[in-house]
């Protein structure tokens, strides 16, 4: 599991908002294995998840006889969520969020909490990723190239050309009631490759 946790300050502000508001309704959120930062790297590394897994779905159709629904688009991995090619990311500049449902009331359908997350989202003035197929995806109001300027300003205000980002690999192993969480400390990297 893979999580950069660095973002522009304002998306930290309203996700801090929407995390209490969401905890208000009984659900906790947290951040998809990359659902943070992506540099290039990190979104290579996911379309090559993709593309395999495609494959490996497509050797198995071929082998029942059947005919593999094909890749019709760039953004478009089959049925899957989509993944915007480097730099046509909001994950690139710290100005898009993934998050998950770790926990609901039982009462509430994971697919109505995902929806209510959506709502709270909107409401501390996220945008969601429904209106375009990505029910996860939260982002900042504003546009990719004025997303690309704040990182660069920010990047540029923090620091020399490596930043140091919290990466996170988890081992959960669940015994009984305990869960144990390895966490590998911070991985540097160039922010000059986050455009």
């Amino acid at each position: 599991m893979s999580i950069r946790l660095e973002a522009l300050p304002e998306l930290e502000e309203r996700w801090a908002q929407l995390e209490e508001l969401a905890a208000d309704d009984d659900i906790e959120l947290g951040i998809a294995d990359y659902g943070g930062l992506r540099t290039a790297a990190d979104t290579a590394e996911i379309i090559g998840f993709k593309n395999a897994d495609y494959a490996a779905y497509a050797a198995a159709a071929r082998a029942a006889g059947r005919v593999p629904v094909p890749i019709t688009g760039p953004w478009d991995n089959g049925n899957a969520r989509p993944i915007a090619p480097y730099g046509r990311s909001y994950h690139n500049y710290g100005a898009g969020r993934d998050f998950t449902i770790v926990s609901h009331p039982a009462w509430l359908s994971l697919g109505d909490a995902i929806a209510r997350v959506q709502e709270l989202a909107e409401s501390v003035g996220l945008r969601s990723g429904r209106a375009f197929d990505d029910d996860y995806h939260l982002e900042l109001p504003i546009s990719l190239e004025e997303a690309a300027a704040a990182w660069a300003q920010y990047s540029s205000s923090h620091g020399s050309t490596t930043t140091t980002t919290v990466v996170l690999v988890g081992l959960a192993l669940t015994v009984g009631a305990i869960t144990v969480l390895r966490y590998v400390s911070a991985l540097p990297f160039s922010s000059r490759t986050v455009r």
